[in-house]
């Protein structure tokens, strides 16, 4: 097994997150499964790829409207845009905006609306996502994988909440910890 192009964390934070300095006999394999489990539920709860990407053709729908909405974000560069086979220019004070933050991502028409129909807008050389996975979500994932590796070596799985003397883990619907629901809230796509 190897780590996903999606996954959020490397083989050596997690094994250190979850081992520190212990020498580890757990094998590599089922860390690396681990890793890409979170990293993909994370990515389906937040309804959204976390991680860079580009899309050499991108082809989307016209809605009508004078906002577009884009399938990932945050967009880092678009190398044109054209609808319609007219290739259009981004600007104030030309054909369209585009607008991104780290939850969603949109073109904004200028002086019209996009054309309405399917596959209208083309968009070539589309790169999105994060280069660098935020701080934040990486200890997310390293924390839920921690998490998924004790159930494995306990053989915990279904449990919804546990108390233990100083404290007590509670446990989303879905299986992810309070403190991992809680971040990955802020990275919901909203589009």
């Amino acid at each position: 097994m190897a780590l996903d192009d999606n996954a959020l964390i490397t083989l050596a934070e997690a094994k250190d997150y979850i081992f520190g300095d212990q020498d580890s006999s757990i094998p590599d394999p089922i860390v690396e499964m681990l890793i890409n489990s979170v990293s993909t539920r994370f990515e389906s709860r937040c309804r959204r790829e976390f991680k860079s990407a580009t899309d050499a053709t991108l082809y989307l729908d016209g809605n009508g409207e004078k906002e577009l909405s884009l399938p990932r974000s945050p967009v880092t560069s678009i190398a044109s845009v054209t609808e319609d086979d007219t290739v259009l220019t981004e600007g104030d004070d030309e054909d369209y905006r585009l607008y991104t933050s780290n939850n969603d991502a949109y073109l904004y028409r200028i002086g019209t609306t996009w054309m309405k129909g399917a596959k209208k807008i083309l968009l070539t050389t589309f790169l999105a996502g994060f280069v660098t996975v935020p701080a934040d979500l990486k200890l997310a994932c390293m924390e839920q994988t921690a998490f998924e590796y004790q159930k494995h070596q306990k053989r915990e799985w279904g449990e919804t909440s546990r108390s233990f003397e100083g404290g007590s883990v509670s446990l989303t619907s879905d299986g992810l910890l309070q403190s991992v629901e809680d971040v990955l809230q802020h990275y919901e796509y909203m589009t």
